[in-house]
C-alpha cells in the first residue's frame, strides 16, 4: 500500500466452533441430535445442494459469524481450505489468495459479489486486490466461497475464485426482529470492545410485500502504541452502517428484491509491530537478498512519525427481478455501487533522506491515497429447470466503471511544519480511468443417466478502457502547478473463458467430479513515459484442472470432501525494467498444485469434530529477461502458505425442554509465507507460521440467546503481512512493520428476538 507512488515512479526508473465447520462443509446441525441439514447454494447461478455442486464450495453461516463476533475476513476464511487472507493493518485492507493465485500487482484475483451484483474494480489501477470488502454479518444469510476459476459465470477477476455475500430476504409472513449487543475486553487495549446491532422485518401485504431494516455499530479499541510519538492505543476501529430491503411478489411466478445498503469502516491507525535494523543478506548467484531479524521497538508497538489511518465507505443499491416463465427462469440483476477508500502511510523512512538532495535537512513525509469507484452493472439471464435431461443457461452482462486514483506525498521538517519548497506536494499523481465491458455467457448440462451428467460453458467478453495521468512534485520531477498531464492511453481487449465438468453419483451420498475451467484478469494501460516499450499490458489467464470426491457415510454422521488440482497461470502482469525505464509487462508464468480436505465426524448425538487441511505448491515457472528479479523463479509465491490446518470441536445438548446450549473451540495453523514483491527487485522476507485458538459458549432460552466468546486464546502474535520501509536514496531497509492479528479478546453478549 505504502509504495504506490514509488512503484509508479519505478515505471519510469480456535473461534470458529463446529457450527461454522458444518456451515463450511455445507450443513447445519441440530444441537439436540446428530442430524445434518443440507444447505442450498447459488454457486452455479442455480439453486443446488452444496454437496451436489461439481466444484469446491464453502458455505459460512452469517448467524454463526454474528454469534462468534467475527467481523473480518481474516477471522473466518482461514478455516476454509486453500484460502489465505493477508490484512495490512485493519478491516477493509485485505487481500484474498485462493489456491496460490495471489493478487500480484494489486489487481483482485478473487471476485466479490453481494447477491447478484459484483463489487470492486475490474481495472488494474484501483488497487482492488488489497481492498476486499469486510461486510459485517448481522444482516447476512451466508457467505459462499468458490475455489478455482469462475470466469464463465462470474467474468473478470474471478480467476482465483469467488467471495459471495448472500443477504437475508424480507419475510412476507411474520413480523419479527432482533437486537444484539456485546461487550468485550481486548488484551492491552485501554477501552472495551462493544457492538450494537438491530434488525426488523415488516410484512406489509401478507404473502405479497415485505420490508426489512437493519443497523449496526461495532467499536474495537486500539491496542498499538507508537514509540516515535509516545501515543498509546492508536488503532481504534469503527464499523457501522445499515440496510433497507424490500421483497415484492405480485404473482406466484414473479418476485422483485430491492436493496439499499451503506457501510463505513474507519481505522485510526494500522495494527503493526515495528522491527528496526533488520539483517539484510546480500544476494548471491542463486538466491535473492533476504531480510530477517530486527529488534522490536516493543510489544504491540510501532515506530511511525505519522499515524496511518484508513477509511472505506460502501454505498450499494441493487434490484433483482425473477420471473418464472415456465420453460425457464428470467432474472434481471441491476446494481450501482460506490466504493471510497482513503489510506495514509508514513513515508519518512523512504523519503526523509531525499530532502538533502535539494539542500534541506532530512525530514518527515507521509503519503495519502484515495480510491473512488463508481460502478453500474446489469445482467440478464435465462435459466431452464435443473431437472430436465438437457438444462441450460444463457445470459448477458454489462459494467460501466469510473475509477479515481489520487496519490499525494507531503514533506515536513522534523517539527512537523510544511516545507515551502515542496508545497503543495512532494509528489502528486491523479489517475482517472474508465472501464466498460460487454459479455455473453452460456452453459448446458446433459443428464446422461440418473447418476452421470456433464456440463460445458463459455463466456465471451470485450472491454474498453481509457487511462490518463497527471503528475506534479519534486519526487516525480514535474513542476508543481499546473500538474503535467500525459497523453491518454486507450485500450481494448477480448477474452474468452470456458469450463467443462462431469459428475458421477456412486450413491446418493457419494459423488465424484472432474472440472476444467479458465479465468482471466484484465490488462490495461502502461504509464505513457518515454522509453516504455509497450503502451498496454495484456490480460492474465489461467487454466485449472480439478478432480474431487464429496461423500457422507456412517449413517450421515461423517463427511469427507477431497479435491486435488493443477493450475497453469500465464501472462502474469509484472514490473519490468529496460534501459532504466520501468513498465508493466506480461512477464511470467506460474503453476499451482494442491490438495484440500474437509471432514466432520459425529461419534455421538450433539458432538461433532472437524478437520480441514490444504497443501498448496505455487511458484513461478518462467520469467522474461527484462523482469528484474530472476531469483524468484521456483520459490513459493508471496502470501501463499504451503500447508494450512484447522480443527474444530462442538458439543450441543438440551438443558431443558425450552433451553439448549453448546460449547465449541477451534484451532487453525497457517504455515510460513514468503513476502517478496514479485519482479520489483526488492529483497525477500518471510512471515513465520502461527497458530490461533478460539472458543465460545451459547445458551438459547426462548427469545433470548446468551453468549460468551474468546478469540486468540493464547494471545499469539500472528503476522499476516509485512511492509518493508526502504530508504529511497541509499536502498537500505531500516525497518519492517508486521501487521498483527488482534490480541486475545474475551467478550459476552446477548441476542433478543421478537
Amino acid at each position: 500500500m505504502r509504495r504506490r507512488i514509488v512503484s509508479m515512479r519505478s515505471l519510469t526508473s480456535c473461534a470458529i466452533v463446529a457450527a461454522l465447520l458444518l456451515a463450511e462443509v455445507g450443513f447445519a446441525a441440530d444441537s439436540s441430535t446428530d442430524s445434518l441439514q443440507e444447505i442450498v447454494v447459488t454457486a452455479s447461478k442455480r439453486l443446488e445442494l452444496v454437496q451436489d455442486v461439481a466444484e469446491s464450495v464453502t458455505v459460512i453461516s452469517g448467524a454463526t459469524l454474528q454469534e462468534q463476533q467475527k467481523a473480518q475476513l481474516s477471522d473466518y476464511l482461514a478455516y476454509t481450505p486453500g484460502v489465505t487472507v493477508s490484512t495490512t493493518g485493519s478491516a477493509g485492507q485485505s487481500a484474498i489468495t485462493i489456491r496460490g493465485i495471489s493478487p500480484i500487482g494489486g489487481t483482485s484475483k478473487v471476485a466479490t459479489y453481494i447477491d447478484e451484483a459484483p463489487l470492486g474494480s475490474s481495472g488494474i489501477w484501483a488497487q482492488s486486490g488489497g481492498l476486499t470488502l469486510d461486510l459485517l454479518p448481522f444482516d447476512l444469510d451466508r457467505i459462499e466461497v468458490l475455489r478455482g476459476p469462475q470466469g464463465t459465470l462470474y467474468g473478470a477477476s474471478s480467476m482465483g475464485g469467488l467471495l459471495k455475500y448472500v443477504l437475508t430476504t424480507p419475510d412476507t409472513h411474520k413480523f419479527s426482529g432482533d437486537v444484539a449487543a456485546d461487550i468485550g475486553a481486548v488484551q492491552s487495549a485501554g477501552e472495551p470492545q462493544a457492538s450494537l446491532m438491530g434488525h426488523v422485518n415488516i410484512p406489509l401485504i401478507e404473502d405479497t410485500l415485505a420490508a426489512s431494516a437493519s443497523g449496526f455499530y461495532k467499536y474495537t479499541p486500539g491496542y498499538i502504541n507508537n514509540a516515535y510519538s509516545g501515543a498509546t492505543n492508536t488503532n481504534d476501529l469503527k464499523q457501522y452502517g445499515g440496510r433497507l430491503a424490500m421483497f415484492w411478489q405480485p404473482t406466484s411466478d414473479l418476485t422483485v428484491k430491492l436493496n439499499v445498503m451503506a457501510q463505513t469502516t474507519e481505522s485510526a491507525d494500522d495494527a503493526v509491530n515495528s522491527f528496526v535494523n533488520p539483517t539484510v543478506s546480500p544476494p548471491s548467484a542463486t538466491a535473492p537478498s533476504l531480510v530477517s531479524g530486527g529488534v522490536p521497538v516493543g510489544p504491540l508497538t510501532e515506530s511511525e512519525a505519522f499515524l496511518q489511518p484508513f477509511y472505506n465507505k460502501l454505498y450499494f443499491y441493487s434490484g433483482t427481478v425473477d420471473w418464472d416463465l415456465g420453460f425457464a427462469d428470467l432474472v434481471s440483476a441491476s446494481s450501482y455501487s460506490q466504493l471510497i477508500s482513503g489510506q495514509t502511510a508514513n513515508q519518512t523512512q523512504e523519503f526523509g533522506n531525499v530532502f538533502p538532495l535539494v539542500g534541506l535537512e532530512p525530514g518527515l513525509a507521509y503519503e495519502f491515497n484515495r480510491f473512488d469507484l463508481k460502478k453500474w452493472t446489469q445482467e440478464l439471464r435465462l435459466t431452464s429447470p435443473i431437472n430436465n435431461v438437457i438444462s441450460w443457461q444463457v445470459g448477458a452482462f454489462y459494467t460501466d466503471e469510473h475509477q479515481g486514483n489520487e496519490q499525494k506525498v507531503f514533506g515536513f521538517d522534523t517539527s512537523y511544519q510544511p516545507i515551502a519548497e515542496f508545497a503543495p506536494y512532494l509528489a502528486y499523481a491523479n489517475v482517472p480511468t474508465t472501464y466498460q465491458e460487454y459479455a455473453g455467457f452460456a452453459d448446458l448440462t446433459w443428464t446422461i443417466t440418473s447418476a452421470l451428467d456433464v456440463t460445458g460453458g463459455v463466456r465471451y467478453s470485450k472491454n474498453k478502457q481509457n487511462f490518463q495521468i497527471t503528475e506534479a512534485g519534486l519526487l516525480l520531477d514535474y513542476p508543481q502547478t499546473p500538474g503535467t498531464t500525459l497523453p491518454p492511453v486507450p485500450s481494448e481487449a477480448n477474452n474468452t473463458t470456458w469450463m467443462g465438468s462431469a459428475r458421477y453419483h456412486f450413491t446418493k451420498d457419494i459423488m465424484a467430479y472432474a472440472r476444467v475451467a479458465t479465468g482471466y484478469a484484465p490488462g490495461g494501460a502502461n504509464t505513457p513515459y518515454p522509453g516504455v516499450p509497450q503502451a498496454t499490458v495484456g490480460s492474465e489467464t489461467l487454466t485449472s484442472y480439478e478432480v474431487g470426491v464429496k461423500s457422507e457415510f456412517l449413517d450421515r454422521r461423517a463427511l469427507a470432501d477431497f479435491a486435488v488440482y493443477h493450475i497453469n497461470w500465464k501472462d502474469i502482469q509484472l514490473n519490468a525494467l529496460l534501459n532504466g525505464v520501468g513498465y508493466v509487462t506480461n512477464g511470467g508464468a506460474a503453476s499451482s498444485d494442491g490438495l484440500e480436505l474437509t471432514t466432520s465426524y459425529s461419534p455421538i448425538d450433539g458432538l461433532i469434530f472437524g478437520l480441514n487441511s490444504a497443501y498448496t505448491d505455487a511458484h513461478l515457472t518462467s520469467l522474461n529477461a527484462d523482469v528484474a528479479n530472476p531469483f524468484i523463479l521456483g520459490a513459493q509465491l508471496a502470501n501463499v502458505s504451503k500447508w494450512t490446518v484447522s480443527g474444530t470441536a462442538d458439543y450441543g445438548w438440551n438443558l431443558s425442554s425450552s433451553m439448549t446450549a453448546h460449547v465449541g473451540a477451534g484451532v487453525r495453523w497457517i504455515g510460513q509465507q514468503e513476502g517478496a514483491e514479485l519482479a520489483a527487485g526488492l529483497p525477500y522476507f518471510v512471515l513465520p507460521s502461527y497458530t490461533l485458538a478460539d472458543a465460545n459458549a451459547i445458551i438459547n432460552s426462548g427469545a433470548w440467546t446468551y453468549r460468551v466468546y474468546a478469540n486468540n486464546l493464547t494471545n499469539a502474535h500472528a503476522y499476516s503481512f509485512a511492509r518493508m520501509q526502504q530508504d529511497a536514496v541509499t536502498g537500505n531497509i531500516p525497518q519492517i512493520d508486521y501487521a498483527l492479528a488482534q490480541p486475545r479478546t474475551v467478550g459476552a453478549g446477548f441476542v433478543f428476538r421478537f
